[in-house]
């Protein structure tokens, strides 16, 4: 909004890279309704706008593949309200990359008949990449590449496939240059938190999801009783579109429908604990190893989508099928899986209330396929009241797994939120509010969650807790203990806490944080049991010392008590930090900002070098008088990834325009 690239975040883990965080699709360009409306009405938006687009996509894509508009109708509803795609609906990301994967490959399709597509083609691949995700992006990667290998014959096509991915990387280097960069530095190698879920792989037991996605309960109705998380395997694409998918599967496949058949494949393979899906975690695959295996349920609800449409259009299409076997098998299925339960309820009477969750959420699968097997005697008339009940069978999943919520709950204000706003000033906070509310509520803390930043804020981290940088913080950033005096150095003036259990739960009878009781902090403010506690041996964002010692390639300053040094108009903007100094001799000012490629700091207009100093943090040499001094991210990888975007750009242009020029000379 303010006209300026949000290259820098200043309100987590002591500032961190924005941008390269990827996660923030900050170019991403339906983002950009954010300029345009509000913060709630720009997320409905971008919501609302992803089951929209992926639907309109999966049809158009489904269509050009000669399938009748009944059997495609089908398809793209089952893809835009897949389990996957609404799993991760209110991020915002991942889904939003999934949701060009159909129109990318309509454009494949194209590139036989127009030119256009080789112009389209780059600027799809710098949607996908902007998005905020990355195993998605990858996906769709491989996917372009071996649809493009399969389907397009011509060596010539080929090349202009592989020319329009190559101008797309070059479009999208503004964004990838720099996450690269903060990939590079991050401790996202290190994260140990993807083995201890894992990896993703989902177990035998979550096959289930795909028929009857709330076997293990739900978390929206407070009884999920499943392992690890909830959305992480919502594996759904709709009862009827698996029956299509099955029926096509199992009868004579065109050859692109074999396509599909390979992806659903390939994706099983990686998903559940075959041999194939530890490899990307054993060869230690860049990215992948640390991500987790469950986001190919992208790929998998895409491959069935697409396979209900091909099994639609057959069921149209043959006079002749054995259509309806694939729901009765379904239901005799079910039928043996409820016995089993009700069996083992019996003999297990431990488990026989989540036994009971599970036969109640059969329920609605078992309707829908004694449905379908009635439908289905109807071929001419029975499409439609298919499609009818597949929409609803869909919007019932969805309203249930994405509920409407009330404006006032989104981000709301508070007495502690209103009292740090009022008090922080330029100094941080610690603990006691979730650590992805520091941004919206621009709150300043050393904390913060985030599944990229750099790894020397995990190191300083892992110093406040544990005095060692080795114990690495994971993406959630958090300070466990006050006792360290490294907290003063991060300029954090108030702790918020709150009486804690062994577990970490809120008790009146339990205890705070290490370090909080001792005489180093001193309660200001209470909100119901919450309580904020003042640091009295906090140190400014800025100051001054003559006392350095240096170590290797940075330097560690003590704070110097004097009345001579002054700071004054501190004012912390976008990616810039500026203020004046009044210092009594030659010495070193300290910042208690992230030490991170990209930052340039000027003196009086001249340029001075950048210290590592105490950890994490920055400092410059300082001559004795007034001076102005000025503070500026100015990465050398957004830089550069401007200029490949340029050239990117230019070229797609060039290139239309003699495409256009040899058309009229024809």
């Amino acid at each position: 909004r303010n006209l300026t690239a949000p290259l820098w975040n200043p309100y987590m883990l002591n500032g961190t890279p924005f941008l390269a965080t990827l996660h923030s699709a900050s170019l991403y360009p339906l983002n950009f309704v954010y300029l345009l409306l509000g913060d709630i009405d720009s997320w409905n938006f971008v919501v609302m706008t992803q089951t929209l687009l992926a639907s309109t996509f999966m049809y158009l894509f489904l269509r050009k593949l000669a399938l009748r508009a009944e059997a495609c109708y089908l398809g793209s509803i089952a893809f835009a309200m897949s389990g996957y795609m609404l799993a991760w609906a209110e991020f915002a990301t991942g889904p939003h990359a999934g949701l060009w994967l159909p129109l990318l490959l309509y454009f494949v399709l194209l590139l036989k008949e127009k030119n256009l597509a080789v112009v389209v083609i780059p600027i799809l691949f710098f949607f996908v990449f902007t998005a905020g995700d990355f195993q998605v992006p990858v996906y769709i990667c491989l996917i372009y590449f071996a649809f493009v290998l399969y389907v397009l014959r011509n060596a010539r096509m080929i090349l202009k496939a592989f020319a329009a991915f190559g101008a797309g990387l070059m479009l999208s280097a503004v964004q990838l240059i720099p996450t690269l960069e903060l990939f590079a530095k991050s401790m996202r190698g290190d994260d140990p938190y993807i083995k201890d879920y894992f990896f993703g792989i989902l177990h035998w037991e979550k096959i289930v999801n795909f028929v009857w996605p709330d076997f293990f309960g739900n978390v929206v109705t407070g009884n999920y009783w499943g392992k690890f998380g909830f959305h992480e395997y919502m594996a759904f694409v709709g009862v009827i579109a698996l029956v299509f998918a099955l029926f096509a599967v199992s009868t004579v496949k065109q050859k692109i429908e074999k396509f599909f058949v390979f992806l659903l494949v390939v994706a099983l393979l990686f998903l559940f604990p075959f041999p194939t899906a530890f490899l990307p975690f054993t060869l230690k695959i860049p990215g992948l190893s640390t991500s987790s295996a469950s986001r190919l349920l992208f790929v998998a609800d895409f491959s069935l989508a697409a396979l209900a449409a091909f099994g639609a259009n057959k069921w149209l299409m043959q006079k002749k099928n054995h259509f309806s076997r694939v729901p009765i098998v379904l239901t005799l299925i079910t039928a043996g899986v409820a016995i089993l339960l009700i069996l083992k309820a019996s003999g297990y009477p431990d488990q026989s209330a989540e036994l009971k969750i599970a036969l109640k959420n059969m329920l609605p699968a078992s309707m829908v396929l004694i449905a379908i097997i009635f439908l289905s005697r109807f071929r001419k008339f029975g499409i439609y009241g298919i499609i009818l009940l597949a929409t609803v069978e869909m919007l019932w999943y969805g309203w249930k797994n994405t509920p409407f919520t009330p404006r006032e709950f989104v981000f709301p204000e508070t007495s502690l939120t209103r009292f740090l706003n009022i008090n922080l000033g330029v100094f941080r906070f610690a603990s006691g509010i979730p650590l992805n509310l520091h941004l919206p509520f621009k709150l300043s803390s050393p904390e913060g969650y985030d599944p990229l930043y750099p790894r020397i804020n995990s190191e300083w981290l892992s110093m406040v807790n544990f005095g060692v940088k080795e114990n690495l913080s994971r993406r959630y950033g958090l300070i466990h203990y006050f006792d360290s005096e490294l907290i003063n150095f991060a300029s954090v003036k108030y702790v918020v806490d709150y009486k804690k259990n062994h577990y970490g739960g809120l008790t009146d009878d339990g205890d705070y944080a290490r370090g909080i009781e001792s005489a180093k902090f001193k309660e200001v403010f209470r909100e119901g049991r919450v309580s904020v506690f003042e640091n009295r041996d906090v140190l400014p964002f800025v100051w001054f010392t003559e006392k350095v010692e240096s170590r290797n390639d940075e330097v560690y300053l003590q704070p110097q008590a004097t009345s001579e040094t002054k700071i004054a108009n501190l004012k912390q903007g976008l990616n810039k930090l500026e203020f004046e100094a009044t210092v009594p001799a030659d010495g070193y000012l300290f910042v208690a900002q992230t030490f991170y490629p990209g930052w340039r700091a000027f003196v009086d207009g001249s340029e001075k070098q950048i210290n590592k100093a105490n950890e994490a943090f920055q400092s410059i040499k300082i001559d004795k008088g007034n001076h102005s001094v000025v503070f500026r991210y100015v990465p050398e990888s957004f830089a550069v990834g401007k200029r490949l975007f340029v050239l990117g750009f230019s070229a797609i242009i060039l290139y239309w325009i003699y495409g256009r020029t040899r058309q009229k000379r024809k």
